[in-house]
C-alpha cells in the first residue's frame, strides 16, 4: 500500500522558479534553462590602408571566437542537465504537490536544446562571412593591384645622339627627327637664331636611353670671332714671270720696225743661287724692208719686283747676227 504522503514523480518548482524532474525521492535534471545571452563577435573596425584580405582575416578571427563561446556556453549547460544529483551544498526541499494536471511529464529531446543551435548558428555565420569577405577581396582589387599592370609596361626609349660640337641648329634637327623635344642654356642670354651657337654640352649625356617626347638641354655658347689676319707687307722679292716679262718688253722697246719677243710660250728660265733668273726666250724681229726672222734673246735679270734690273742680254738672230741690249 502506498505512503499517501509520498509526492509522485513528475516536473515541479523547486522553489527557485525553474521546473525539475522529481523522480519521487530525490530531484533530477531542469526542464527549462534561462538563456544566457551568446557572446557577440567583437566589432572589427579595419583601417583604411589594410587590405582586403586582412580584413576578412579579421572577421573570420571573430566569428570563430563567438563560435566557441556558444559552443562552450552549450556544452556547460547539457553537462548540468544530465547530473543526476544535487550539487555539494544546501539540500533543497522536496517538491510541494501539485494538481497532476500542472505536471510536466514530457522529456525535453537534444534538438530542443537552444544552446546547441546557437552553436550550430554561430559556426553556419563564421563560413558565411569568410566565404563573402575572401570572396569580396578578390572581386575587388587593391590599389597596388590596380597600378601594378602600369608600372609593369614596357616603354620604348631611344638613343640619344652626341651633338656637342655642333652648331645649334644641326644639334636641334638631329634630336628633334629622333622625337626629342630640344631646350637651350645660354646663361642670361637668349638663343634666338641656333647657328649662331656652339654645344658645349648635353644632357641627358650621349649614348643615354629616353623615351620619345623627353627634353634634352643642350648648353650653348657663342663662338670666339676669329682674329683678323694680320696685313702681310707685300713682297719685293723678283719672280721668274716678272723677269722674263720686263726683259721681253725691254728688248720689244729696242726693235725699231717691230717684232715680239715669246715669253710665255717659248722660255727657258734658270734661277740662280743670288736670287736672279738667266733666261733664254724666242723672239720674232721684224727689218726696214718688213721682213721677219727669228732670233734668240739671252739674258740675266735681278733686282726686286718693284724694281728690276737687266744684268746682261744679248740677241743671235738666223742671219748670225749678235746684238748687244747696252749698245
Amino acid at each position: 500500500m502506498s505512503d499517501p504522503t509520498q509526492i509522485p514523480a513528475g516536473w515541479y518548482d523547486d522553489g527557485s522558479g525553474r521546473q525539475r524532474w522529481w523522480d519521487g525521492f530525490q530531484w533530477g535534471q531542469f526542464a527549462d534553462q534561462p538563456a544566457t545571452p551568446a557572446v557577440p563577435a567583437a566589432p572589427v573596425t579595419p583601417a583604411a590602408a589594410e587590405s582586403r584580405i586582412a580584413k576578412a582575416t579579421r572577421m573570420a578571427t571573430a566569428a570563430a571566437t563567438a563560435a566557441r563561446a556558444a559552443t562552450t556556453a552549450a556544452a556547460s549547460s547539457i553537462a548540468e542537465s544530465r547530473s543526476v544529483k544535487d550539487a555539494p551544498g544546501e539540500p533543497v526541499p522536496a517538491p510541494v504537490p501539485v494538481p497532476a494536471a500542472a505536471a510536466v511529464a514530457v522529456k525535453q529531446p537534444w534538438f530542443k536544446n537552444k544552446w546547441i543551435w546557437v552553436a550550430v548558428v554561430a559556426a553556419f555565420l563564421f563560413v558565411i562571412i569568410a566565404v563573402n569577405a575572401i570572396n569580396e577581396s578578390r572581386n575587388e582589387a587593391s590599389p597596388a593591384e590596380e597600378i601594378a599592370p602600369a608600372l609593369t609596361q614596357t616603354v620604348e626609349t631611344i638613343t640619344i645622339p652626341d651633338v656637342v660640337g655642333q652648331d645649334g641648329e644641326t644639334a636641334k634637327s638631329a634630336l628633334t627627327d629622333l622625337g626629342f623635344d630640344v631646350e637651350f642654356e645660354a646663361g642670361d642670354e637668349s638663343v634666338w637664331d641656333p647657328s649662331n651657337w656652339n654645344v658645349d654640352a648635353q644632357s641627358p649625356v650621349a649614348a643615354a636611353e629616353a623615351a620619345e617626347g623627353d627634353v634634352v638641354t643642350l648648353t650653348v655658347s657663342k663662338p670666339e670671332p676669329e682674329p683678323e689676319p694680320e696685313p702681310v707687307a707685300p713682297s719685293t722679292t723678283l719672280g721668274d714671270i716678272e723677269a722674263a716679262q720686263y726683259l721681253a718688253l725691254a728688248w720689244e722697246d729696242r726693235f725699231v720696225y717691230g717684232g715680239t719677243v715669246h715669253w710665255i710660250v717659248d722660255r727657258i728660265t734658270t734661277a740662280n743661287e743670288d736670287g736672279t733668273y738667266t733666261f733664254k726666250i724666242g723672239a720674232t724681229i721684224t727689218n726696214a724692208y718688213g721682213t721677219e726672222y727669228s732670233g734668240t734673246i739671252e739674258g740675266d735679270v735681278g733686282g726686286t719686283s718693284d724694281a728690276p734690273v737687266i744684268l746682261d742680254s744679248i740677241m743671235y738672230t738666223d742671219a748670225g747676227e749678235v746684238v748687244n741690249y747696252w749698245e
